[in-house]
């Protein structure tokens, strides 16, 4: 029952789109989130790297939105990655969130691989 609500089912292609658009969303947050640290000072990145990794996860949005599996799969490594950043510098990270996004991005990655698998049976509307 958990695993269900924190893995929902993908059974058509309709909910596999439902459930890659779960990471547009974080996408957005973790780039405005991302400039938002740079721009209060709270994060020890530097300018220049701060509006790259934002317009990376504005890109990432993009692409899940488009059904790109590739976009979906980096959004999830790139969610990592600056998670094991932030933690290489020494600033605490919020677990909770962190977990959060991940569930999200992991979703993002069923949901648009899916979604091919259900094209590719000529079972899904393009």
């Amino acid at each position: 029952m958990l695993k269900e609500w924190f893995f929902p089912p993908i059974e058509d292609a309709q909910e596999a789109m439902k459930i890659a658009h779960f990471g547009v969303w974080p996408a957005l947050l973790v780039a405005i989130l991302t400039v938002f640290f740079a721009m209060t000072g709270i994060a020890a990145w530097e300018w220049l790297w701060s509006l790259t990794g934002a317009s990376v996860f504005v890109l990432i949005a993009l692409g899940i939105h488009l059904m790109s599996r590739a976009a979906a799969l980096a959004g999830l490594f790139f969610l990592v990655f600056m998670q094991m950043n932030i933690w290489l510098i020494g600033q605490p990270g919020n677990m909770l969130v962190f977990a959060v996004l991940f569930i999200l991005f992991i979703n993002s990655v069923r949901g648009t691989f899916a979604y091919h698998q259900f094209v590719k049976r000529g079972t899904a509307k393009q």
